[in-house]
């Protein structure tokens, strides 16, 4: 990636990941874990999390749904899956 699709990437995900290590080495890995889902990851946990400690409204559900099962793309933008959060928080998002 280049410099300018780095900064598309953190503005389009909203969200800066913090990351502190002992080495160089061990930031790269880091980092690149959190480009391979790791932000997603928190994405998902936390719109569902909203959503089980502050039960939404049928319009907030809505808002929060695209956040709760993001699809997943290759490279090549093709849909290949999707990610989701526990069954535990899911009724929250899905019901009512």
């Amino acid at each position: 990636m280049n410099a300018k699709e780095i900064l598309t990437f953190i503005t389009d995900a909203g969200i800066v990941p913090v990351v502190r290590t002992s080495s160089a080495e061990g930031a790269i890995k880091a980092v690149e874990a959190l480009y391979n889902g790791g932000v997603r990851a928190a994405e998902i946990t936390m719109a569902a999390l909203i959503a089980r400690l502050l039960p939404p409204r049928a319009d907030e559900r809505t808002a929060l749904a695209r956040f709760v099962r993001p699809p997943l793309r290759n490279w090549n933008g093709r849909e290949v899956g999707l990610t989701r959060p526990t069954d535990m928080l899911l009724p929250q998002i899905e019901s009512k």
